[in-house]
Parts: C-alpha cells; structure tokens; sequence
C-alpha cells in the first residue's frame, strides 16, 4: 500500500490551463506508474486523461491540488509542480 503524495499548485500562465497544458500535463504523468488525479473546486479528474485534464477549467492564479499514489508519487508530483512552475514553457 502506498501513501498519497499532496501538493498545491498555482497556475503562473497567463492562459491557464488550457489544451496545450493539458496535453503536456498528460504526456509527463505517462512516465509515471502512479496514479495522478487533480482537483480543483470540488471537480476531480484523471491527469493521464486529455479529455478529462483539459475540462479542468483552470485559469491563471488558481489553485490546483496533485494527488499522486504509486511507487513513484514522489516523482510524478514532483515533474507536475516542474510544469506549473515553468508555466508550461508559455512565457
């Protein structure tokens, strides 16, 4: 049994988190064997699915809250706070 990695995380981009973010966000948690959900507002989805990371609806300034449970959590929240930080390479 693993236990859950918790991190929160501001979107810095001044698009928010919108395709683009999206797809990268899917492609980096792909690398992982953990699960990877985020949350926002109460809505929760799945952060391997595009078509679920891309109705996060998050704009700049909100938070969003990485949950990771798996072998390498650590590191999956890890490279996700990586993306958020860099802003997702948009400016």
């Amino acid at each position: 049994m693993y236990d859950a990695v918790i991190r929160e995380l501001r979107v810095l981009n001044k698009a928010g988190v919108h395709l683009r973010p999206a797809s990268q966000i899917v492609k980096k948690m792909h690398q992982f064997k953990s699960e990877v959900i985020l949350r926002r507002e109460g809505r929760t989805v799945n952060a391997k699915s595009i078509m679920s990371v891309s109705t996060l609806l998050a704009p700049k300034d909100t938070v969003v809250t990485v949950e990771a449970i798996g072998p390498d959590a650590e590191e999956a929240v890890s490279a996700m706070a990586d993306l958020f930080e860099s802003k997702f390479g948009e400016e």
